[in-house]
């Protein structure tokens, strides 16, 4: 990765740093299958992963020095049903987790429908777990119904609670409702993750590329809901939780950055 000048963040955490290319028309109706159906649908997906995989695994290793600290945490919970989530400042995030993390079992994630009208892109979109979140209320009803069957089931499912994605940015911002809201329906747990970026030494001169970043995933201990609490209490106390986590992880890797800012405001 090289970063040719600093980010410059938005005012408004909501706000998308990341634009796409958006030219071909993508509808939802009652007919549109939000996960792969059908043998041969089913074939195709499964090849197209084993490719992503192979092209993500040297591409990251080579390019990126990924590395994954705290793996046993996800190995503690690789047999059940779980969301997992992530700070949103990384464009590979999701295709990195799949490819690098969770590997061989399917990591559903959900995207912006918008990502669905993308040329090229969109066609790799749902065989590699992809989930469009619908603007349509009717369409939502099915959409939650997905989702929820998927962890039921022992799937994974994977959200950015953020939201909105800022290159490299080192803090956190305020989560959104969604991914808790499923792992409380369903009683599962959440698996919290960081993306941390440290500069990358040369191997043979020893000097620092201060252009160029390490890539480091930091998988922390899952978090369960709190059972004892009502509905609504569960979800924002998983949240909180969640992001504390989070921010002890991005405070240790990045004390002294001065661009290190939490939001006062945890959860909406």
């Amino acid at each position: 990765m090289k970063i040719k000048e600093k980010p410059i963040y938005p005012e408004d955490e909501h706000q998308h740093m990341m634009s796409c290319n958006i030219s071909k028309e993508f509808k939802l109706d009652d007919d549109y299958m939000y996960v792969t159906e059908g043998l041969l649908r089913r074939v195709g997906a499964k090849v197209i992963q084993l490719l992503a995989i192979s092209y993500f695994q040297v591409y990251n290793r080579t390019f990126n020095n990924f590395r994954i600290i705290g793996k046993e945490n996800y190995k503690k919970v690789k047999k059940k049903g779980k969301v997992l989530i992530n700070n949103h400042c990384f464009p590979l995030d999701t295709t990195s987790v799949s490819t690098m993390l969770t590997k061989f079992k399917l990591l559903h994630f959900c995207t912006l429908q918008e990502n669905f009208q993308i040329p090229v892109a969109r066609k790799f979109l749902r065989p590699l777990g992809g989930i469009p979140i619908p603007h349509d209320p009717k369409q939502m009803k099915k959409f939650m119904k997905v989702v929820n069957d998927i962890l039921k089931n022992g799937g994974n499912i994977h959200f950015a609670p953020e939201g909105s994605m800022w290159y490299y940015y080192p803090g956190l911002r305020t989560f959104k409702a969604g991914a808790f809201h499923f792992a409380c329906r369903n009683n599962v747990p959440v698996l919290p993750m960081v993306f941390v970026f440290k500069p990358k030494v040369h191997r043979l001169s020893k000097k620092i590329k201060p252009n160029k970043y390490r890539v480091e995933l930091h998988c922390l201990e899952a978090q369960y809901p709190n059972e004892t609490l009502g509905f609504k209490e569960q979800v924002s106390d998983l949240a909180i939780r969640c992001f504390d986590e989070m921010q002890k992880c991005l405070y240790e890797n990045y004390k002294g950055d001065p661009n290190l800012k939490f939001s006062d405001k945890k959860f909406e």
